[in-house]
């Protein structure tokens, strides 16, 4: 995979705080928005698409330091996670990020880009294979951690299902084992997605589904408790549109359940001794909590945690919670 564009190594925003979990005033948060990151540069994946990628290494970080690959979930971008980046350097730790295909800075799969799409979740998995082959593999880490959320996190224990190999750990915060299509039953929601496929309609937003909202309001969001991080990522992507992101397509869902209904028969038959830590939030309405601890079961080498009152975004919720996933991850990482 060429590479088409290099990146020196730099800490970025010197002198500025990134402390996030252990904030004094969360309204601290206003003065330390999103930055768009300019130096980001491009891998090409198997098809030619552009998947936009960043790394960053902190002082005197070596070939045999530790590393993370952070992986977004759905409708998300690498710069929303700068704070968590920051804590790692911080410790020490060099931090790639990537944007999946067809959403945040990465080539999009439709013409109209707001529709989150994909035909078939093989399409990411070789995605991140390029990532690893083309630029964290080179780099040497002596230890490497994949850390995702949701669709990252689904994404990365099936990598590990099928490639546990130059893997040491990985940290999996609210992984999609399952999504909830509240309040249609699951079975009803697949029957839709199924027939969307054979009558061409795999292109359609899901129901209720539709581009991008620049004003949509706190209350009622299933993603984070905290309003402060709510508003953070909502005000970045009114300033930089081509970020955003809408709703799935019907397509986009039935490639998910495919790829979850594979995930869950190779695990029946796994052997993964890869570390994991799973990290679930008691009120997790994105995704079903029950379902990380049934994984849980499978895996011999995995962790379970879960974190009360909270939503699907663990990294981005209240500074309580902040606090205590933080920590887990600290020991985990043995950082």
């Amino acid at each position: 995979m060429r590479r088409c564009r290099t990146q020196t190594a730099f800490v970025p925003y010197p002198g500025r705080s990134y402390n996030a979990f252990y904030l004094k005033s969360e309204k601290s948060m206003k003065k330390d928005p999103i930055q768009f990151l300019k130096d980001a540069f491009f891998l090409k994946a198997d098809d030619g698409l552009l998947l936009r990628c960043h790394r960053v290494l902190p002082p005197g970080w070596k070939a045999g330091g530790p590393l993370v690959l952070i992986l977004t979930g759905r409708a998300e971008c690498l710069d929303k996670y700068d704070r968590l980046t920051a804590m790692f350097l911080k410790k020490g730790v060099a931090v790639v990020r990537k944007d999946w295909r067809g959403q945040g800075g990465s080539g999009r799969m439709l013409k109209d880009g707001q529709k989150g799409h994909v035909t078939d979740f093989q399409l990411y998995l070789d995605d991140l294979n390029t990532v690893l082959t083309s630029l964290v593999y080179p780099m040497k880490p002596g230890k490497l951690v994949l850390l995702g959320h949701s669709m990252g996190s689904h994404l990365i224990l099936r990598h590990l299902l099928e490639q546990p190999e130059g893997i040491h750990a990985a940290i999996l915060e609210s992984p999609m084992f399952s999504i909830s299509t509240f309040p249609l039953p699951y079975a009803a929601a697949r029957y839709i997605f199924r027939l969307a496929g054979q009558r061409s309609l795999a292109e359609a937003y899901i129901p209720g589904g539709g581009p991008f909202r620049p004003h949509a309001p706190f209350a009622g969001n299933r993603l984070t408790g905290d309003p402060e991080h709510f508003f953070r990522f909502q005000d970045f992507l009114r300033q930089h549109r081509q970020m955003q992101m809408g709703a799935p397509t019907l397509g986009w869902m039935d490639a998910a359940d495919r790829s979850m209904e594979a995930m869950w028969k190779d695990l029946g038959s796994a052997d993964l001794r890869t570390p994991l830590l799973i990290l679930s939030g008691s009120e997790d309405r994105v995704v079903h909590p029950h379902d990380h601890e049934k994984a849980t079961s499978y895996l011999p080498s995995a962790q379970f945690v879960s974190f009360k009152g909270a939503r699907h975004e663990l990294y981005m919720e209240r500074q309580a919670i902040r606090i205590k996933v933080w920590k887990r991850m600290e020991s985990f990482f043995e950082l």
